[in-house]
C-alpha cells in the first residue's frame, strides 16, 4: 500500500524536470510543438475510450477490449465508472474552459476538432450516469461562463427526460439510486466514526476501506454489510490520516489555488475552474485515492506550475 503514494509525489517530483525541459531546454517554437502533441496524444485517447464506452453502452460489446459489457452504463475502455466518469468530467471542463478562451489556445488546437472532442466527452460524461461528476463539472462550469452552465443543465435536463421516456425506469436506476445514496450515507457515516476513533493520525493510508464493515456494525450504521472506502475525498483523508493529514491536504489546495490567482494568465482560467471540478467530485467519491485520477490530478497540478 505504502508504494502507492508515488503517485502523490509525481506532482511534487515532475515541477523541476518539466520546468528545466519546457522553459530551459526549449525554445518557444519547439515548446508550442509539443504541447500541440501532448494534446492530441491526450485528446485522441480521450475520445477512443469514450467511443469504446459509448459502443458498449448502446450494443453491450466493447469493441476495442473484444468483450461483452453491460449496458447500464458507460464505463470508458476498461469499465471503471467511477475513475472514468469523473476523470470525463475533468477533462470535459478544460476543454469548455479552452474552448471559452480559444484565441489563447488556438495555436494548439483548430477549433473544429476542439467543439467535436467537446461534444464526444460530453455525451461519455452524461452516459456514465455518474451523478457526482455531473455536479462536479457544472460546478467548475459557473467559473467559465455562468450562462453556459445553465444551457448545459438544460441539455442535462433534456438528455434526461429523454432517458425516461427510452426507459420507464431511468430516474429510478440512473438518477435517484436509492441503494446507491444509502450505501454513501454509512460510508461518510462510519468515516466520521472512524476519525472520532483516532483524530490524529486516523486508521493509516488506504486502512479505512478493510475496516469499514466492522466500524459499521460497531455502531449500528446503515448499509452495514457494504464495505469500502468513504465515497468523500474529505472524509477518507480524515479517516485515514487524522487531522494531521487534512491540514496538509487542505493547505496544498490552498496554496495551489493561491499560486493559480497571482497569475492572470491562461493557467488560472484553465486551472481553477478544473480545481473545483476536481473538489466537487471529491464529496462524492475517492477521487485523491485512485491511481489514475491521482495521475491526473498530479499531472495539471506540475504543468500548471511550469508552463
Amino acid at each position: 500500500m505504502l508504494f502507492k503514494i508515488k503517485y502523490y509525489l509525481i506532482g511534487a517530483l515532475s515541477i523541476i524536470p518539466l520546468d528545466f525541459y519546457f522553459n530551459q531546454i526549449l525554445s518557444p517554437q519547439k515548446k508550442e510543438q509539443v504541447l500541440k502533441l501532448l494534446l492530441r496524444l491526450v485528446l485522441l485517447g480521450a475520445v477512443l475510450a469514450t467511443f469504446s464506452g459509448l459502443v458498449g453502452y448502446f450494443t453491450g460489446f466493447n469493441p476495442l477490449r473484444m468483450v461483452h459489457v453491460q449496458t447500464e452504463r458507460n464505463g470508458g475502455l476498461f469499465g471503471m465508472l467511477m475513475t472514468y466518469g469523473h476523470s470525463i468530467a475533468w477533462l470535459s471542463l478544460i476543454l469548455v474552459a479552452m474552448c471559452s478562451h480559444f484565441k489563447s489556445i488556438q495555436k494548439l488546437i483548430s477549433f473544429g476538432p476542439l467543439l467535436f472532442c467537446i461534444f464526444v466527452s460530453l455525451l461519455g460524461l452524461f452516459t456514465s450516469h455518474v451523478r457526482g461528476a455531473w455536479l462536479a463539472f457544472l460546478a467548475g462550469c459557473l467559473l467559465i461562463n455562468k450562462k453556459l452552465t445553465m444551457v448545459l443543465v438544460v441539455l442535462m435536463v433534456l438528455g434526461a427526460l429523454g432517458g425516461q421516456l427510452h426507459n420507464p425506469d431511468f430516474f429510478k436506476t440512473q438518477i435517484v439510486r436509492k441503494t446507491s445514496n444509502e450505501e454513501r450515507v454509512g460510508s461518510w457515516l462510519a468515516a466520521i466514526k472512524a476519525f472520532q476513533e483516532k483524530p490524529l493520525l486516523g486508521y493509516g493510508y488506504l486502512n479505512f476501506e478493510p475496516h469499514s464493515k466492522e466500524i459499521k456494525e460497531r455502531y449500528g450504521l446503515p448499509v452495514a454489510d457494504f464495505g469500502g472506502h468513504a465515497h468523500n475525498d474529505f472524509l477518507e483523508i480524515l479517516a485515514t490520516s487524522g487531522i494531521f493529514g487534512a491540514i496538509c491536504f487542505l493547505s496544498w489546495l490552498f496554496l495551489w489555488w493561491k499560486e493559480m490567482g497571482k497569475r492572470r494568465d491562461l493557467g488560472t482560467q484553465l486551472v481553477r475552474p478544473f480545481m473545483v471540478c476536481f473538489i466537487v467530485s471529491g464529496l462524492t467519491q475517492v477521487t485523491f485515492n485512485d491511481g489514475e485520477c491521482q495521475f491526473f490530478v498530479m499531472i495539471v497540478y506540475a504543468l500548471s506550475l511550469v508552463i
